[in-house]
C-alpha cells in the first residue's frame, strides 16, 4: 500500500530532476581567454606609446548535448593619460551555439590605444644674445601635457538563460565595472 504522501512525492521528485537536468547544461561551459598585445613608441618629444590588444576566447561544453542562445559579452578597458579615469575602449558581445563535446570561439578586433604621459622637454633654439652666448644654443623647456589612454585590462562573461554561467576579470575594478548586473 502506497501513502499518498509518496504519490506527491515522486512526482515532484521528477520534476525537480528535470530543472536539475537543465540546470547542469550552463555548468558544463568552461571558457579560456587569450589577449594578445604589443606595444610600439614614437621618436616625438611626446613619447607617445601605441598598444594593440586582441582579445580570443573560447567557450567549451562537456555536456552531451548543445548549449544554444550563449552571449559571450567582452571589452577592453583603458584608462585617460590625464586623471587616471577608467573608460571602455572597446567592447562587443556575440551569440553562439556550443555544441556537444565541443568548443566555440569569439575574437574581438584588434583595438589600438595611443596616449602618452605629461613630461617636459628640453628644447634648444640659437641664442640671439651678444657677446660670449653669440652662437650657442638656448636650452628652453616645454611641458608637454598628457593625453590620450593607457591600456587598463579586460574583462570577459559567458552568459546563459540570463546568468553569468562564466568569467575572467584581468583585474578587480573591472569586474566591479562590468560585472552582474551591470
Amino acid at each position: 500500500m502506497t501513502s499518498v504522501k509518496s504519490k506527491i512525492l515522486i512526482p515532484i521528485l521528477g520534476l525537480f530532476l528535470a530543472f536539475a537536468a537543465d540546470a547542469q547544461t550552463p555548468s558544463s561551459l568552461r571558457m579560456e581567454t587569450e589577449i594578445d598585445g604589443k606595444a610600439t613608441y614614437s621618436e616625438k618629444a611626446s613619447k607617445e606609446k601605441t598598444q594593440a590588444r586582441k582579445l580570443t576566447i573560447e567557450v567549451s561544453n562537456t555536456a552531451d548535448k548543445p548549449v544554444a542562445a550563449t552571449t559571450v559579452r567582452w571589452a577592453i578597458y583603458g584608462h585617460t593619460m590625464n586623471g587616471n579615469k577608467l573608460v571602455i575602449i572597446k567592447q562587443g558581445k556575440q551569440e553562439i551555439t556550443v555544441p556537444a563535446q565541443g568548443k566555440s570561439s569569439v575574437s574581438s578586433p584588434e583595438v589600438k590605444i595611443t596616449g602618452n604621459r605629461e613630461e617636459t622637454v628640453a628644447v634648444k633654439a640659437p641664442s640671439k644674445g651678444k657677446g660670449n652666448s653669440k652662437g650657442k644654443n638656448k636650452v628652453t623647456y616645454k611641458k608637454i601635457p598628457a593625453a590620450g589612454h593607457d591600456y587598463y585590462g579586460y574583462g570577459v562573461e559567458v552568459i546563459t538563460n540570463g546568468k553569468i554561467v562564466a568569467s575572467e576579470y584581468s583585474k578587480p575594478s573591472i569586474e566591479d565595472d562590468m560585472g552582474p548586473g551591470r
